[in-house]
């Protein structure tokens, strides 16, 4: 029930005020959120999704790329690869981009096996 939740959450994103979405879909998954978490995307959506969580009293370790471009900070927060993101014992990764679910979950899977 919860993803399907969330799946009508993100897919609601795309209409013409998905800041209002995003922003219940954060105060939706915050409360439960373990630390240590991190944002997979350093882009628009994963810094607006920083900011939601910080007005919720959290914040991510980290922003998690996998393009060598990306490599520094962000806003603050280092980025780390994937790999660099389960070595520091990360175990929730919140997905902050658009990008492709296929790539993410393969570049997550090479990482954490």
């Amino acid at each position: 029930a919860l993803r399907s939740s969330l799946q009508q959450d993100v897919a609601a994103a795309a209409c013409p005020h998905p800041q209002d979405h995003l922003a219940r879909f954060v105060a939706k998954i915050v409360p439960a959120l373990p630390d240590p978490f991190v944002i997979y995307g350093a882009g628009e959506i994963g810094r607006r999704i920083v900011s939601l969580c910080a007005t919720h009293g959290r914040a991510p370790v980290a922003f998690v790329e996998t393009s060598p471009s990306a490599a520094g900070a962000v806003d603050g927060l280092p980025v780390w690869t994937p790999t660099q993101a389960r070595d520091a014992g990360v175990r929730v990764v919140v997905l902050g981009t658009l990008a492709s679910a296929d790539a993410m979950r393969a570049h997550l899977a090479d990482a954490y096996g």
